[in-house]
């Protein structure tokens, strides 16, 4: 019998966490800069939480680093999430 292969599932998991950070928040904000007297103080505390989930998919990427079998998943999963860390910043400081 073969083992089963096992799936890059911190790669994958850092991946889509920071790709819904990203959607999450530059369509809301998006949307604000389309309205000219729109504003948003209401949507900051949801900024947030979505910009502090993106900082916790950097540990899960780094995990995936040691245990995932292919490590390029995670790998890249990482470097997006650091690219996150400004690209979705943005928004939030601006």
């Amino acid at each position: 019998m073969k083992p089963a292969t096992s799936l890059p599932k911190f790669g994958l998991i850092g991946f889509s966490i920071c790709l819904i950070e990203l959607v999450g928040i530059w369509v809301p904000f998006s949307m604000l800069l389309r309205a000219p007297n729109a504003s948003a103080p209401w949507l900051l505390r949801s900024f947030g939480v979505l910009y502090l989930a993106g900082l916790l998919s950097l540990p899960v990427s780094i995990v995936g680093l040691f245990k995932d079998n292919p490590r390029t998943p995670a790998l890249i999963a990482l470097v997006f999430g650091i690219v996150n860390i400004y690209v979705c910043g943005v928004p939030l400081i601006g």
